[in-house]
């Protein structure tokens, strides 16, 4: 689908009920192409070019336009990031509520978002044979599994059209992938699959026959929605070792709160700084490497070495609020509450 092909159909996408009695000119500066949308007495105009003068005015390239229109990149992020310039922000956002979402062939992200994707699996390494699905994105889980990989694993990086890693929104950009996605993924596979379907599903389950580890760091409770929980992938592979990585546990008065590195390292006491000197925010995420990436591998390691002795694989749940807590392995079947340690009651 090209640029022209969105603007085209902006027409037959619109709602005038939306709308009502609204009157506004935007103006799309996508480089060497431009657009101007006129919105007025319940119709939609779409030409080519700048005219009138607007309410709004959007600057960017016209791919990164079309992989938000899409659905293939972050519209807030590629905002946040300075890829979008928009003028009228509260304008923009009433623009957006005046057309239908657009609708793309399924194999659109495969196509556009893994083109150039590297998949330099080392062929030495002491983890050679190891097979691990990652559902991780952002920091902590990308770069354990990128160690994993980087040792000889096979890593298997899964994510869903909609719903991929953010980091390749991030700049700098390299041949148009994010020089961050590219350093915390390399040495991987990757595949694009919406495994919140059924049929996503059962191909994962299928894939987990022959898995050793799965690793994934949402909130607690959302693999197990979708029926890709520890106890479903121990049911089609007994020897599975499933990792964890949470905020702040499975358990507990912050369970289901978001957090980020920052959040972690400010109840660990980080930023407490001195009776001299206001907090200081740490040029590195210090959280999320130490308390998620490292112990990540380090409990998911441990548990192959548990399973290659006993046969059996493990639940192993890594807690990455930076309070220096080792990751805790456990039993098929048992269930562990450690909000005493890590949560204020």
């Amino acid at each position: 689908m090209s640029i022209q092909e969105v603007f085209a159909g902006l027409a037959s996408r619109f709602r005038p009920e939306k709308a009502g009695d609204y009157d506004g000119i935007f103006h799309f500066d996508l480089g060497e192409i431009q657009f101007t949308v006129e919105i007025s007495a319940g119709a939609c105009q779409i030409q080519e070019g700048l005219q009138g003068v607007p309410v709004c005015t959007i600057r960017t390239d016209a791919i990164t336009y079309l992989d938000t229109e899409l659905g293939l990149r972050s519209a807030q992020e590629a905002v946040l990031s300075g890829q979008i310039r928009i003028d009228n922000l509260p304008e923009m956002m009433r623009y957006s509520q005046f057309f239908r979402k657009l609708e793309f062939p399924a194999d659109t992200y495969s196509k556009s978002k893994h083109q150039g994707q590297p998949s330099r699996k080392p062929h030495t390494g002491p983890l050679q044979g190891l097979k691990v699905l990652d559902f991780t994105r952002l920091l902590p889980g990308p770069l354990g599994t990128m160690l994993l990989a980087d040792m000889g694993a096979e890593v298997i990086k899964i994510e869903a059209p909609k719903f991929y890693d953010y980091t390749r929104d991030f700049p700098p950009h390299k041949g148009g992938e994010s020089a961050g996605y590219l350093a915390m993924n390399r040495s991987k596979r990757s595949l694009s699959l919406d495994y919140a379907t059924p049929e996503g599903r059962q191909i994962i389950l299928e894939m987990a026959r022959e898995a050793d580890i799965v690793m994934e760091q949402f909130r607690p409770g959302v693999m197990a929605k979708m029926g890709l929980g520890y106890e479903d992938f121990k049911k089609v592979n007994p020897k599975i070792i499933y990792v964890a990585i949470t905020g702040y546990g499975q358990t507990g008065p912050y369970a289901h709160l978001a957090g980020h590195d920052l959040n972690y390292i400010t109840l660990a006491g980080v930023l407490s700084g001195n009776a001299h000197e206001a907090p200081q925010t740490p040029l590195i995420q210090m959280a999320d490497i130490a308390g998620g990436s490292y112990m990540a591998v380090m409990g998911c390691l441990a548990a192959v070495y548990a399973r290659d002795r006993q046969g059996v694989g493990q639940y192993v749940e890594c807690i990455d609020d930076g309070r220096g807590d080792a990751p805790h392995t456990q039993r098929p079947g048992r269930t562990v509450d450690n909000r005493a340690k890590h949560c204020p009651q």
